[in-house]
């Protein structure tokens, strides 16, 4: 499960190979999976919006809305022009 996935991700540093595996997560519905991966990019890049974005989607279909909506803001913080998070953010 999560611990699992964990462990496997701390020998992972390659950003790219890590948003892949975030990517291919959500593409399968695995959210709490793609939310680990993508948090641990976030800790990288704090101010990626394509991983902002990407945690703010999963946040919103793991019914974080709160977690959602500040991922979008974030994101709106750095880009007021990305359609993408204003949508979420109007709706």
């Amino acid at each position: 499960g999560i611990e699992k996935e964990k462990e496997k991700l701390n020998g992972i540093k390659d950003f790219a190979k890590l948003m892949s595996m975030a990517k291919e997560a959500i593409e399968n519905e695995e959210y709490q999976i793609a939310e680990l991966i993508l948090g641990k990019l976030l800790e990288k890049e704090g101010d990626n919006i394509s991983v902002l974005d990407l945690l703010g989607y999963v946040h919103f279909n793991l019914y974080n809305y709160k977690i959602s909506y500040e991922m979008n803001k974030r994101s709106l913080d750095i880009d007021d022009s990305n359609s993408y998070a204003w949508k979420v953010i109007v709706n």
